[in-house]
């Protein structure tokens, strides 16, 4: 029978990772809490605790992102970096394609 082997970080999926990360943030809000710390250090810790909850809450729906947000975003991103009121009209633009278009054709 072959010896179990021990899982390490490296070998971990990515939501696990993301809980324990998530986790050990939740542990340093509140130390710094408690010990009384800067304002800065605990919205700090509060905020990126809070996001990496979400993210580990969310991993599922994020893994399955589709292919034309890779694309579309970080060009939206780059032509609002440019002129910043095509925003107001390129977020509506692209929530628009999501929904609207067709879905792929599956091959039999």
């Amino acid at each position: 029978m072959p010896k179990p082997s021990k899982l390490n970080w490296f070998e971990m999926p990515i939501r696990a990772k993301a809980g324990w990360i998530a986790v050990i943030l939740w542990i340093g809000t509140l130390a710094a809490a408690v010990y009384g710390r800067d304002e800065l250090t605990l919205g700090a810790f509060l905020r990126t605790a809070i996001f990496m909850t979400v993210f580990w809450m969310a991993w599922p729906q994020l893994s399955r992102l589709p292919r034309w947000l890779f694309i579309s975003v970080p060009a939206a991103g780059l032509i609002a970096a440019l002129v910043p009121r095509l925003l107001f009209v390129l977020i509506p633009l692209l929530l628009l394609y999501g929904f609207i278009r067709p879905k792929p054709r599956k091959a039999h």
